[in-house]
């Protein structure tokens, strides 16, 4: 299905009197049209969890998550086993998120295989900022696929194993921002909402996995707020990014 095909079903009334979708339908109409790695939107209710089995929900601000169920048909679960390390589930009104403590806060998916090029597109907040603590890391190891902060604050930068000379330093601390990253060796870029695009070359290693708020290792995890993500191959077009930093600005109530 296109993706311009999949919003216009999603944005049509099914009969007389529905309302218009909500964020969350759109963001499923995203998933089904993008077939990304993996998609994980915590305004979701059904994909959030207590624990990392994935048997208790997560129905309520100040709980902590142990899973977070991955939209895509992949089923790239993140999880996190250890009680002290769960990120926190905030709430207000329709709007939900995770925050990481940036003390030992994560959860990580290790089982899948990341090569160049692949985007990501994330509503985030950054929340504190210490350099070079993650927003998102691989899901094993410290080699590769980061959004990192870097250099001075407020800057946020991506690193694939050479540089972390590729920043934006357009995420204000406590400011909800929609991070747009494309790896892809010396086409790397990185923008933060509408804003324009830095460039560089941050490396060109693979990696495996996801983790959410640190390494693969649990290493320096970044005090973060994380309301969905979504990563994907190859490289989007500026139409398909339009409509997923639209769709992502809603899960945190703004409109881009």
């Amino acid at each position: 299905m296109s993706l311009g095909l999949a919003l216009k079903l999603a944005n049509a009334t099914l009969f007389k009197g529905v309302r218009a979708p909500t964020a969350n339908q759109q963001f499923d109409a995203l998933v089904a049209a993008l077939s990304p790695l993996y998609a994980y939107n915590l305004a979701d209710a059904a994909t959030r969890w207590r624990n990392d089995a994935g048997t208790i929900p997560a129905t309520t601000a100040g709980q902590t998550i142990g899973r977070l169920d991955d939209k895509s048909v992949n089923g790239h679960n993140a999880s996190q086993a250890t009680s002290a390390s769960k990120p926190t589930l905030g709430n207000s009104g329709d709007l939900w998120w995770a925050d990481g403590d940036g003390v030992d806060d994560w959860l990580k998916n290790a089982a899948f295989a990341v090569t160049q090029p692949w985007w990501r597109i994330s509503a985030i907040r950054q929340l504190g900022w210490a350099s070079p603590n993650r927003i998102f890391g691989p899901g094993l190891g410290a080699a590769s696929g980061f959004l990192l902060q870097f250099s001075s604050s407020p800057n946020l930068a991506l690193f694939d194993n050479v540089s972390a000379s590729l920043g934006n330093a357009g995420a204000g601390i406590g400011s909800d921002v929609i991070a747009i990253e494309r790896h892809d060796g010396g086409s790397s870029r990185l923008g933060i909402d509408a804003g324009t695009y830095n460039t560089g070359n941050p490396g060109t290693v693979a990696f495996n996995g996801v983790t959410l708020f640190s390494d693969g290792d649990g290493n320096v995890p970044g005090n973060a707020r994380l309301y969905a993500t979504m990563a994907g191959s190859g490289v989007l077009t500026d139409p398909q990014i339009d409509s997923v930093r639209t769709v992502m600005a809603a899960l945190q109530g703004r409109s881009l």
